[in-house]
C-alpha cells in the first residue's frame, strides 16, 4: 500500500466556493491486491475492506480477503479466508455494533459439481485473526448465491441471498446466526413463477433499531417483483410482506432504514421501453405503503445506491443517457433528493457533459447538514487529462435546492503513465469522514485498490475545531483565523470566494443554533 497525492483537485468557474479536498489518497499494487467489492467505517475512523484476491495462476484460485485501514490511512492487517477447494469470492462487509468484530460474506466453492454455499466469516477488528467461518447450505446441492449482510445488535449476523431448490430454481435464503456462529433460523421465500422461470433472489438486507431483519428481492411471479421481508430478529417469525408489482419485470436496486424504523426500496420500474426509478416507502411496524415516487431521469438509467440523511430526506443516485443515442457512449450522473415523510422530490441534480463518450456515474451520496456530496467517476473530455482514463469525483452539492457547489477530482497518473480512478463503494463515520473506496488502473497494467478520506466535517458550518459536536471558543477562533487568511473554511455564505459579513453572519448564526 502506498500513499501519493491527488494531482488534480480543482473547482471550475461554474463551482464556486473551496474544493472538498481529501486528508489522503492510497492506491495499492503491491502484494496482488484483492479486487475490493465493499467496504465499511467505524466510528473511530477506521475502514474495513472485502474483496476477491487471485492466490493462483488458474481461474478458481481466490480466497475472500479482509483490509483493515487505519483513520490515518495505514494498513493495519490483511486476512485472507481460503475455503475447502480454493475458491472464494467476495461479495459484501458488515461492522458489529460494539466495532469489536467484522462479518464478511462471500460465495465459497464446496466439494460436488457447480457447488457452492455462502461463506460467513467472523473477524477480531483489533488483530485480523479469524473468530470463526460458517458454510451455509440451502439444503439442496447446487449454486448459492450469496448477497448482502447485516451486523445485528446482539452480536448476531443475518445473510441473504439466492439458494438453489431441488428443480434447479433458486429462493430467497435467509439465514440467522447468533454471536457464536450457531444458526438460530433460516428462512426461505418462494415465487409463484412458471417452473423453470422461478428464480427468485433476495438482495439486500438490513437490521431495524430492534434487532429485526429486513430484506429485499426480487420474486418471479409471470414478470419479476420486487418482495420485502420483515422477520422478527430472535424467532424468524414474518412480520410482514409487501410486493411492488406492475405487469413488467420490476427490481430492487438498494434498501435503507429510516429513523422512524421504515424501509425504503431503491427500484427500477418499467417505463415502455425504458426504466424509471422507485422509491417506495413501508410502515416499519406494518409494511403498509406509505408513498411511493417514480421519476424517469433520462434514458438508459444506472441505479447505484439509495441512503437517508440526518434530516430524513432520502438520496438515491446513479446515471442516465442525456440524449437517448447509444452511439455516443456518454452518461450523466444523476442525483434525486425525496422528502422522507411525503415522498415528494425536493430536487433533481444532473451533473455532465453530453459528447460523445462523456460518462459520468454517480455511485455514493453522503448528506452532511447543509451540503450534500455525491461521488462516481468522470469521462469527459472537458474533466479529465487523456481520453482514455477516467477520473473519480466527488460532488458538493446544496442541500436545499441540490445547485452544485464544488467539484473535485482525484488523478495520479504521472508522466508517461495514464491511470483511470473511479470511486464505486464507500461509508462514513460518527466524526463525518467519508471513505471512497473504488479502483485504479494504468493503461495496460494491474488493477490496484484506490481509496481516498474525505472530512466532510459534522454538517455544522460552525463547528470548525475539534472536539467535533461540541461548538466552544476553539470554533471561534479557527473562524477567525480562516477568514483573516481567507481560508475555505471560513467561507460560509454566498457569494463564495468572497469573504465578507456575510460569512461572519452565517457563522453566528450556526453557532447559535447549535449542531444538530
Amino acid at each position: 500500500m502506498r500513499r501519493s497525492a491527488p494531482l488534480v483537485v480543482l473547482c471550475s468557474a461554474a463551482f464556486a466556493g473551496p474544493a472538498p479536498e481529501p486528508e489522503w489518497v492510497l492506491s495499492h499494487y503491491e502484494g496482488g491486491p484483492p479486487s475490493v467489492s465493499d467496504a465499511v467505517t467505524a466510528d473511530d475512523g477506521s475502514t474495513y475492506l472485502t474483496g476477491t484476491r487471485t492466490v493462483g495462476a488458474g481461474p478458481g484460485e481466490t480466497d475472500l480477503a479482509v483490509i483493515k485501514i487505519d483513520a490515518d490511512g495505514t494498513v493495519a492487517w490483511e486476512t485472507d479466508f481460503v475455503g475447502p477447494v480454493g475458491q472464494v469470492i467476495a461479495a459484501v462487509i458488515d461492522l458489529a455494533a460494539d466495532g469489536r468484530f467484522v462479518y464478511a460474506l462471500g460465495r465459497s466453492s464446496v466439494p460436488g459439481f457447480g457447488n457452492s454455499d455462502y461463506a460467513i466469516v467472523k473477524f477480531d477488528a483489533r488483530s485480523g485473526e479469524i473468530v470463526w467461518s460458517v458454510l451455509y447450505d440451502g439444503g439442496d446441492r447446487g449454486i448459492d448465491s450469496p448477497m448482502d449482510i447485516a451486523a445485528l445488535p446482539d452480536g448476531g449476523v443475518a445473510a441473504t441471498g439466492g439458494i438453489d431448490t431441488a428443480d434447479e430454481q433458486r429462493d430467497f435464503g435467509t439465514v440467522r446466526l447468533d454471536a457464536d456462529g450457531a444458526v438460530m433460523w433460516e428462512r426461505r421465500f418462494t415465487g409463484f413463477g412458471a417452473f423453470l422461470f422461478e428464480n427468485d433472489d433476495a438482495r439486500f438486507v438490513k437490521a431495524d433499531a430492534d434487532g429485526n431483519v429486513i430484506i429485499s428481492g426480487n420474486a418471479t411471479a409471470g414478470p419479476t417483483n420486487i418482495r420485502t421481508i420483515k422477520y422478527d430478529g430472535q424467532t424468524g417469525a414474518t412480520i410482514w410482506e409487501a410486493e411492488y408489482e406492475t405487469s413488467a419485470d420490476d427490481a430492487v436496486r438498494g434498501l435503507a432504514i429510516a429513523a422512524d424504523g421504515g424501509a425504503v426500496v431503491y427500484g427500477s420500474d418499467p417505463f415502455g421501453i425504458d426504466r424509471r426509478w422507485l422509491l417506495v416507502k413501508y410502515d416499519g411496524a406494518t409494511g403498509a405503503e406509505l408513498w411511493r415516487f417514480l421519476i424517469d431521469p433520462g434514458f438508459d438509467e444506472f441505479f447505484a445506491s439509495v441512503t437517508i440523511g440526518a434530516s430524513g430526506t432520502v438520496y438515491a443516485t446513479g446515471g442516465t443517457d442525456p440524449d437517448s443515442d447509444d452511439s455516443n457512449d456518454n452518461r450523466n450522473a444523476i442525483t434525486i433528493a425525496v422528502d422522507g415523510e411525503t415522498g415528494a422530490l425536493r430536487w433533481l441534480n444532473e451533473f455532465g457533459d453530453e459528447g460523445h463518450g462523456d460518462r459520468e456515474i454517480g455511485t455514493r451520496v453522503a448528506e452532511r447538514g447543509d451540503r450534500v456530496y455525491v461521488f462516481g467517476d468522470t469521462r469527459s473530455s472537458s474533466l479529465v487529462s487523456d481520453p482514455f482514463e477516467s477520473d473519480a469525483f466527488i460532488l458538493e452539492l446544496d442541500a436545499a435546492d441540490g445547485t452544485q457547489r464544488c467539484l473535485g477530482l482525484e488523478d495520479t497518473s504521472v508522466p508517461g503513465t495514464v491511470r483511470s480512478e473511479s470511486f464505486y463503494s464507500g461509508d462514513s463515520d460518527a466524526s463525518g469522514r467519508f471513505f471512497a473506496l473504488g479502483s485504479v488502473s494504468a493503461t495496460g497494467g494491474p488493477v490496484g485498490i484506490f481509496a481516498a478520506r474525505y472530512d466532510l466535517g459534522s454538517g455544522c458550518p460552525a463547528d470548525l475545531a475539534a472536539p467535533v459536536g461540541v461548538l466552544d471558543l476553539a470554533d471561534v477562533q479557527a473562524f477567525i483565523q480562516a477568514f483573516v487568511a481567507a481560508d475555505g473554511a471560513a467561507d460560509l455564505a454566498v457569494p463564495f470566494g468572497v469573504f465578507d459579513l456575510a460569512d461572519a453572519q452565517a457563522f453566528i448564526g450556526s453557532f447559535n443554533a447549535g449542531c444538530p
